[in-house]
């Protein structure tokens, strides 16, 4: 997958941009405030409908403009799209796919994968659960088709159920209705328990190179609660727990609740890594992501990276770019200054990797 043509007009301080990004690096870079990172910022909303920024679309839209809109023409196993989204302050998105309208925002989402490393990415790795069950789902997203069917319908049982719960009613009234809920939770549970010992072989691909000589495990927690007698059966788990349900106001056990735990050298990852090895462990986790598309869909996905040199030393970005090229992926990267596509160059080209270098200025991007 790679973006042949970006159009961006009205996000944030990019009044109109324009440019024609190589299939291989592309290298942003300007001042802070010059809007290299609202380059990205509009290129993850077509590929997700959301900003990895801030959740509320309107801080996209620029100051007196009614609308923010974004094209790309797109190149995907020997096939062309043309995709495009437009967002006023007020309504949901207007998403085109060659030329044809839908209110599916899943069907923009599947034809570009991307992932994105930041500055704040390690929260992955040190915040809640909800980050790396998103993570997860990513990937099952693209990677099972049955997922996404069974996560929507869980999603809608859960939603009545936590209704029934809230109105206290007995558990003799709620039980008989859980069937779906209760095997649509188990599917998911499945799917993302397969899934995480496949990412954890695609894992210790990159984790050999990032951290040698340390033994990383990645492990799914479902989200339930193990009985006493050892209990694995979730609409018993569910019906044991019911009462401290009622009084929370919501359903506690399940997949809405289910994650992953990273631990290196038997700690938590969070607990015994720097900052920089907590960024290269994301980075990891991301390349493991894109390996597992590639062979299952026969197509890569897009990476961006916002202020590539934070919390990384020349080494380590000598490695991530050695990493990068690997994978053969679109790549798009910003930095302040142009003085580490130096330092990388090399390696692009003896690898023979396309690259283009863009600045970005008060709101335009000129090719360097």
């Amino acid at each position: 997958m790679t973006i042949s043509r970006l159009a961006i007009q009205a996000v944030r301080n990019l009044s109109s941009v324009s440019f024609d990004p190589s299939p291989g690096f592309n290298f942003i870079y300007g001042k802070n405030g010059a809007g290299k990172s609202s380059v990205l910022e509009a290129i993850h909303m077509l590929g997700s409908g959301r900003s990895f920024r801030t959740h509320r679309h309107k801080q996209l839209i620029q100051y007196e403009q009614a609308d923010f809109t974004i094209f790309a023409e797109l190149e995907r196993r020997n096939h062309h799209y043309r995709v495009g989204m437009k967002r006023t302050r007020s309504s949901e998105p207007e998403i085109r796919i060659n030329g044809e309208s839908t209110q599916r925002l899943a069907e923009l989402v599947g034809l570009l994968p991307i992932q994105i490393l930041t500055p704040d990415s390690p929260v992955l790795l040190t915040s809640g659960s909800k980050v790396r069950r998103q993570f997860l789902d990513w990937g099952l997203f693209y990677r099972q088709e049955l997922f996404y069917p069974a996560w929507r319908r869980y999603a809608r049982s859960l939603k009545q159920r936590n209704a029934l719960v809230r109105q206290q009613l007995p558990y003799r009234q709620v039980g008989p209705w859980e069937h779906d809920f209760v095997e649509n939770g188990r599917l998911i549970t499945q799917m993302r328990t397969e899934f995480v010992a496949q990412l954890q072989a695609a894992l210790l691909t990159f984790t050999d190179q990032f951290l040698p000589g340390s033994d990383v495990e990645l492990s799914y927690q479902s989200g339930w609660l193990a009985s006493a007698a050892g209990n694995d059966d979730y609409q018993a788990q569910l019906q044991d727990h019911y009462d401290r349900d009622i009084k929370v106001g919501h359903t506690q056990l399940g997949p809405h609740r289910g994650g992953f735990k990273l631990k290196v050298d038997g700690v938590a990852a969070e607990e015994t890594c720097s900052r920089g090895q907590l960024k290269l462990l994301v980075a990891a986790l991301l390349l493991a992501q894109g390996s597992l598309l590639s062979d299952s869909q026969g197509t890569s996905c897009i990476y961006l990276i916002d202020d590539f040199a934070a919390e990384l030393d020349e080494a380590r970005r000598a490695l991530l770019i050695e990493c990068l090229i690997a994978i053969k992926s679109q790549v798009f990267i910003t930095a302040t200054d142009e003085l580490f596509v130096k330092q990388v160059r090399p390696q692009l080209e003896a690898a023979k990797r396309p690259f283009k270098l863009f600045h970005v200025e008060r709101g335009q991007l000129v090719t360097s």
